[in-house]
């Protein structure tokens, strides 16, 4: 008796037709689908590790002993800090090309390296370094590279698109990226331990 239903291998590639179609009929236009898809790639993986950062970094500067006074000093302080940085992005943003330090997709490069070291490095223990310099660091950096990226990532958008169609329905995809975001912090969660036996000294 010949089996009911379409094989495993149909179904896969009708679900994957059924996919594309939604996708160029509701979110981004067929023609811009390809740039789409690899522009918000990049852009998300670019980010992944600030999500880590964003839950779990004051957990480790807790137990290394950062007082909620000195978070508070800090972030008076960054508080100037956070929307000076955005002008200076911009401006840094439009002076690299225009003085020949290298392309912006290089720029975005540096800057993405820079936000990454940075929040890799609050979970480093330095033992050498008060906590609270270590976290004002930290944080003032993965700001700033922040920014720039920030201001970056919107130029590349403009200088590879044609119409402001294209940019919308471009970002309009970076939102279907966003919904999957979950799967980091599910994964981060998974691999968290929070029992005090399992704590870095």
């Amino acid at each position: 008796m010949a089996p009911c239903g379409p094989r495993p291998r149909s179904m896969l590639a009708w679900l994957s037709s059924l996919a594309r179609r939604l996708l160029t009929e509701v979110v981004i236009d067929e023609r811009w689908l390809p740039l789409g898809l690899w522009y918000n790639l990049l852009v998300t993986l670019g980010c992944v590790h600030s999500m880590v950062f964003s839950v779990f970094h004051m957990e480790f500067f807790l137990r290394r002993g950062l007082s909620a006074g000195e978070v508070a000093v800090v972030h008076a302080f960054f508080s100037v800090w956070n929307p000076l940085n955005d002008v200076f992005a911009g401006f840094l943003a439009d002076e690299w090309v225009a003085r020949g330090f290298g392309s912006r997709l290089s720029m975005l490069a540096y800057a993405h390296v820079g936000w990454a070291l940075s929040t890799l490095c609050a979970f480093q223990d330095l033992f050498l370094v008060p906590p609270w310099l270590h976290y004002a660091v930290v944080i003032f950096a993965a700001d700033g590279f922040a920014s720039v990226a920030s201001a970056v990532h919107s130029l590349v958008l403009i200088e590879q698109t044609a119409e402001d169609k294209q940019r919308i329905q471009i970002q309009r995809l970076n939102s279907v990226f966003g919904c999957g975001e979950w799967l980091v912090m599910a994964v981060a969660y998974g691999l968290w331990d929070p029992r005090p036996d399992r704590r870095r000294r």
